[in-house]
């Protein structure tokens, strides 16, 4: 009588999960659809202001003017159809769209843990349907490692879409097993966890219960690399003595611990890195517009900057988990990187600088890789305002520190130079008296100057 009450507890638990993912999803497309609507608008009372007429010879118009937007397409097509001969065709005109999505193409830089382990969760499934049998999952935030209830919302989400799909398989092999360095892990995780279905997903540690029949996937935590003890029955398992005891399931190795896979030895070294995270603090210098600076050289300007560097490493305090300034991805995390702008010795460092010409800045930058995609490299080009993370550069093979420096420079280079180009074009079209009505507006965005030199020299954290 309870048997089947039990399971229908079990099966609404999992739909439950399911569908906060997808609630979550839903609200981050609407917060993104606000602010695209709120831009546009600002956008139109922009051209409004200016003068400029809202009258289009192509592209979709607003609902609005349905009627006489009717009308000035039948009037285009009834003076077209007066012309003599065959030169114009008498039919409608057409318009034509091009969709363009980067997010479909690169993805994108996740805001939260949260909408990393969904991800996370994306490319395990992708990787087990794409016949991948050994997978590296390698997500490096200072937040993951110092707080078990993040853990262990990252391992639920990561799970889910496989958990889902095998659940209810009439298959011997139909359950997730994740498996833990140590029982206090294993129950501090069951303590927090929101899913209790063991038909699905099961507990077990790396020397009691970690492989059993009924597991199709095996999600293996790895221990802290100070672990040694840990860490070598964890390789035990992965790689037995004896052939015949070679784990036939998939294994995805999870790693969340901020020093990286570097430690790992073959063969895990080798495996697929389906996913992998790693966010890095960005110290950077720049010639500002007209300062003395310029006639300094890059190597003295980079040797300033190593000689600053140092000595912030020494007045700030270091974040938890990390030997570097590393953000993590939730909001506390950044606002402590965001503190190094109001530290003593950066301060006094910029405001030296600044006379000099050059002016010292600091933003963020990723490193993804979500299976089946290559790796990107994503900049946030706008770190004084709401986070704006750009693609800087793509990688079939996973990029050195030098490639990603490479790339973040050529990134803040890039976008300085847009916002240059787009300042002179403003400055000419108010000279030119063509946005004489909102010229108050525009010129408040101006006379602050922010107009940045070329980018001299990188560092970074993490």
């Amino acid at each position: 009588m309870l048997s089947p009450l039990w399971d229908r507890i079990k099966q609404l638990e999992a739909l439950t999960s399911k569908q906060q993912v997808e609630i979550r999803k839903l609200k981050r497309d609407n917060d993104e659809m606000y602010a695209t609507i709120s831009n546009f608008d600002e956008l139109i009372e922009i051209l409004r202001a200016s003068g400029l007429g809202s009258k289009r010879s192509s592209g979709r118009f607003s609902e609005s003017d349905e009627d006489e937007d009717d009308n000035m397409i039948e009037t285009e097509y009834m003076e077209l159809s007066d012309l003599p001969g065959d030169a114009v065709e008498n039919k409608p005109l057409l318009y034509e769209y091009e969709y363009f999505d980067d997010s479909e193409i690169f993805g994108i830089a996740p805001s939260s843990v949260i909408e990393a382990a969904d991800s996370a969760g994306a490319a395990i499934l992708a990787a087990m349907l794409g016949g991948q049998r050994r997978m590296l999952v390698d997500v490096r935030d200072a937040e993951l490692t110092n707080n078990p209830e993040i853990l262990a919302q990252f391992l639920e989400l990561s799970i889910l879409p496989v958990a889902a799909g095998l659940e209810g398989l009439n298959s011997e092999r139909n359950r997730v097993k994740i498996v833990f360095p140590t029982v206090a892990q294993l129950l501090e995780y069951r303590k927090l966890s929101a899913l209790a279905a063991p038909d699905v997903v099961a507990l077990g540690t790396l020397n009691f219960g970690s492989l059993e029949d009924p597991d199709a996937l095996i999600i293996l935590v790895a221990p802290s690399p100070e672990d040694k003890e840990e860490f070598e029955m964890m390789m035990r398992i992965l790689s037995p003595d004896n052939p015949e005891d070679t784990i036939e399931q998939p294994v995805v190795l999870l790693n969340y611990h901020m020093s990286g896979m570097k430690n790992m030895p073959e063969p895990v070294r080798s495996w697929e890195v389906i996913y992998h995270l790693r966010l890095l603090s960005v110290q950077y210098l720049a010639m500002a517009e007209g300062g003395e600076g310029e006639e300094m050289t890059e190597s003295e300007i980079e040797d300033m900057f190593l000689e600053a560097t140092s000595e912030r490493e020494e007045a700030l305090p270091e974040m938890p988990g990390s030997t570097s300034a590393v953000t993590s991805l939730g909001d506390d995390s950044y606002s402590e990187f965001e503190d190094l702008a109001s530290d003593a010795a950066f301060v006094d460092f910029a405001e030296e600088q600044e006379k000099a010409g050059v002016v010292p800045g600091t933003t963020r930058a990723m490193v993804i890789r979500s299976y089946p995609r290559p790796w990107h490299v994503f900049v946030d080009t706008s770190p004084d305002e709401d986070a704006d993370f750009e693609v800087a550069a793509t990688f079939e093979e996973q990029p050195n520190q030098d490639e990603v420096n490479l790339a973040i420079v050529n990134c803040l280079q890039g976008s300085q130079e847009e916002d240059e180009l787009v300042a002179k074009e403003m400055k000419e079209a108010l000279e030119a008296g063509q946005l004489d009505n909102v010229a108050d507006r525009l010129n408040r965005g101006l006379e602050g100057g922010g107009v940045w030199g070329r980018y001299v020299s990188c560092s970074l954290g993490g």
